[in-house]
Parts: C-alpha cells; sequence; structure tokens
C-alpha cells in the first residue's frame, strides 16, 4: 500500500506544475468588470458635471446663478464641454472593456481614461482660471458653507474623482500588457492548464 502512495505521489508531482510556474502562467490581474464599472463611473459624474448647473437651480442648488436651464459661455466651457468629454470617455471605457482581457481595445481604453482625467483636471482648473478670462466669478457668491458646497459640487469634487478614475483605468492598461500579444487567459487555454 505504501508503493501505490509514493507511486501515485510521484505521478501527481509529475503532472502538477511547480507553484512557482502557475503563479507566471496566471498572474493576478484586475479583472474587465472593473474596467466595466470605471467606465460606468465616468459617465455618472460626467452626466453629473454638464445638468448640475441647468438643473441644480430647480432645486435650490444654484451655483452658477438662479436661472435653470439657462445657457452661458460660462456653462459651455466649465460644464457641458468637459462633461461630454468625460461622458465619451465612459461609454468607449464601457464599450471596449470586455475585449481588454483578450489584449484588445487597450488603446481606444487608454485614450478614452487620458480623456475622462484631462476633463477632470480641468474642471478642477477651469472654474479657478474663469476670472481671469473672463473678469467674473463662475460661481456664485453665498455664505461660506454653501460656497464650499457649490466648488466642490461643480468642480473639485467631480474633477477629482474623473482624475482617479481616469488615472486607474490608464494605469491598468499599462500594467496589464501582455508579452507577445497574447493575454494571459489565452496562454492557459492553448496550454491545456
Amino acid at each position: 500500500m505504501a508503493i501505490g502512495h509514493r507511486t501515485y505521489d510521484a505521478l501527481d508531482e509529475r503532472s502538477a506544475p511547480p507553484p512557482d510556474e502557475i503563479r507566471e502562467r496566471a498572474p493576478m490581474r484586475v479583472l474587465p468588470p472593473s474596467l466595466t464599472a470605471a467606465g460606468f463611473l465616468v459617465a455618472l459624474i460626467a452626466a453629473w458635471v454638464a445638468l448640475v448647473p441647468f438643473v441644480g437651480p430647480t432645486f435650490g442648488f444654484d451655483g452658477t446663478g438662479p436661472q435653470g436651464w439657462h445657457w452661458t459661455l460660462a456653462n459651455a466651457l466649465l460644464a457641458v464641454a468637459p462633461g461630454a468629454a468625460a461622458f465619451v470617455a465612459g461609454v468607449i471605457t464601457v464599450a471596449r472593456a470586455p475585449r481588454a482581457v483578450f489584449g484588445r481595445g487597450r488603446g481606444s481604453i487608454a485614450a478614452a481614461s487620458t480623456l475622462a482625467a484631462l476633463a477632470g483636471a480641468w474642471l478642477l482648473v477651469g472654474p479657478a482660471a474663469w476670472p481671469a478670462l473672463e473678469g467674473h466669478s463662475y460661481l456664485v457668491a453665498a455664505s461660506p458653507l454653501r460656497e464650499l458646497a457649490y466648488v466642490v459640487a461643480y468642480g473639485v469634487g467631480p474633477g477629482a474623482l474623473l482624475c482617479a478614475v481616469g488615472g486607474f483605468t490608464l494605469g491598468w492598461v499599462a500594467r496589464h500588457q501582455v508579452p507577445g500579444g497574447r493575454s494571459a487567459l489565452t496562454g492557459i487555454v492553448a496550454s491545456g492548464g
């Protein structure tokens, strides 16, 4: 019985790859559902950015003025343009994420994440730069606490989130490059492991 047991162990050791080889063939990866979630988050933040100057006054959150649905150059350049750019980036990320595990679509995801990060950067800088460009503030004067809420909700908060999520997706693309143009999943399937 002991001989049979040894034979079984020897066969088992010969057929099973060493643990180091298993780690090399299947490295730990963040799966594309995280990319899909990041794309949805970018699109959601972008929708907020583009709509808050128009819908906010309806609910008493009038950071750019008391007129709801009032089109101004400031709203176009500081809310709608970065919101639209980030929304496109989110849609591209969601559309291309399922193919990213196979090594396809990484260039478009990298471009989309860069666009989202740039839109976020403009949201961080744009409201502060607006007085120098146009001579008046983008946000209306209010009590200190209310003004802080406007700054965070209209620019700094969404801008920081877009930069962070854009950086995450760009990092995912850079970190999960596959040598030789094959994904780790394709290599495992092809080798039978």
